[in-house]
């Protein structure tokens, strides 16, 4: 075989490999919004439950992955996650019982089949992708799973027993890329350990605010329930899903280009002047629809940002990056799993109260870009300056061309 035709087939290789990383972490965030939706109908079935532990079982899992991902080889950790998730799916039609006890195990469950590989998926993909690509290419996976997702449950109407064996064979169909993960050993890392991730100073930098944004988002969002009515709040739901998968990828394109400090910071002072609106003027309902506009915007980017992009890049070259993905979703979780115990005293504070609070909440936000201002580009400064520098000589190229 000649030295080109190993080149090509090492290409092949690599491509089918990224290919495989990319429809797998897409089958995962499909499967996150199907298996939430069947968490929260088992949480209808038990209207007394005052805490979700599907939000438990998923923290409780991605800090088990990380560690598992030290010990066993990803080809086998990769089966043991989807082959679990497959079978959790199914949970909902064997246990039919009305006991909150069985739903509270069973939400468990789903919750930790689901986070047990997150960290190694999301390892991988940051591995099979480079500074300059990473924030388009995952933009573009959150925009089809986002649209996606939500769709296949229109189609499915709901019904619980039918989500359940579609969420079913949807997770099998991830089969297919256990191959990639033959070849993918990343032994010859340096393990990294949770303690070094948390004292880490640009991690803390950046992940101080998500802290912020996550409970004040979350703790908002139950008022914003609470106060609405019914129409509006599933308005809500729709238009919110559907800026945040444009601009996960509109915000990919830009953390890309200007990097993701600065993306980051825009997405916090344009929420916080979103709650702001909201407090000044809480009985206009123009100020509800900016709202709704610029939250879902802000969650297209901070998702990309702090699930997909940002871990990746501060981990470096020779370290492994499984628990720097693992803590830094945590919030997400932490923050929707608190606020169930405080969703019943949110419901007796009046209506004026309510409203204050967005105006608390945007103070606090625009509190949390402090931590941001200090914080390092993780997109290397020598890329973003061969880009300008790029623009520039393509601009000088278009104007020398209108005189010649």
């Amino acid at each position: 075989m000649s030295h080109d035709q190993i080149k090509q087939n090492g290409t092949s290789k690599t491509t089918r490999n990224f290919l495989g990383i990319s429809f797998l972490l897409f089958n995962t965030l499909t499967w996150l919004y199907i298996v939430s939706a069947i968490s929260n109908r088992l949480l209808e079935l038990q209207a007394d439950t005052i805490i979700n532990t599907f939000y438990f079982g998923v923290i409780t899992s991605v800090l088990i992955g990380a560690i598992l991902s030290d010990r066993i080889r990803q080809l086998y950790l990769i089966f043991a996650w989807i082959m679990f998730g497959a079978l959790a799916s199914l949970l909902p039609l064997l246990w039919t019982s009305n006991s909150i006890i069985i739903n509270l195990v069973t939400n468990f469950t789903l919750g930790f089949s689901l986070g047990l590989g997150i960290p190694s998926c999301l390892a991988r993909f940051a591995e099979f992708t480079t500074f300059q690509n990473r924030g388009r290419i995952g933009g573009l996976i959150l925009l089809l799973s986002i649209l996606c997702a939500p769709l296949l449950l229109i189609l499915l109407k709901g019904d619980l027993f039918i989500v359940s064996i579609a969420s079913f064979f949807w997770r099998i169909a991830s089969f297919w890329v256990l191959p990639a993960f033959k070849s993918i050993e990343t032994r010859e890392k340096k393990p990294t350990s949770f303690l070094l991730v948390l004292r880490t100073r640009s991690f803390l930098l950046y992940f101080i605010p998500l802290l912020m944004f996550c409970f004040v988002d979350s703790f908002e969002k139950a008022y914003f329930e609470s106060f609405f009515e019914t129409e509006f709040f599933e308005f809500n739901k729709t238009i919110e899903p559907i800026f945040g998968a444009i601009f996960a990828l509109v915000g990919g394109v830009f953390a890309d280009r200007i990097g993701r400090k600065k993306v980051t910071i825009y997405g916090f002072i344009s929420l916080g002047i979103a709650y702001a609106a909201v407090g000044m003027a809480p009985l206009w309902i123009g100020s509800w629809y900016f709202y709704s506009v610029i939250d879902g915007i802000a969650w297209g980017i901070f998702y990309l940002i702090f699930v997909l992009v940002l871990w990746g890049d501060m981990a470096r070259s020779d370290q492994r990056k499984e628990k720097y993905y693992a803590i830094g979703g945590i919030p997400f979780y932490l923050s929707e799993l608190i606020v169930m115990f405080f969703i019943p005293q949110l419901k007796g504070i009046s209506k004026e109260s309510a409203f204050a609070s967005f105006s608390l909440a945007a103070f606090f936000l625009f509190l949390a870009v402090l931590p941001l201002m200090y914080a390092p580009e993780t997109l290397p400064e020598k890329k973003i300056k061969e880009r300008e520098l790029k623009q520039y000589i393509d601009k000088a190229k278009k104007i020398k061309g209108k005189f010649t």
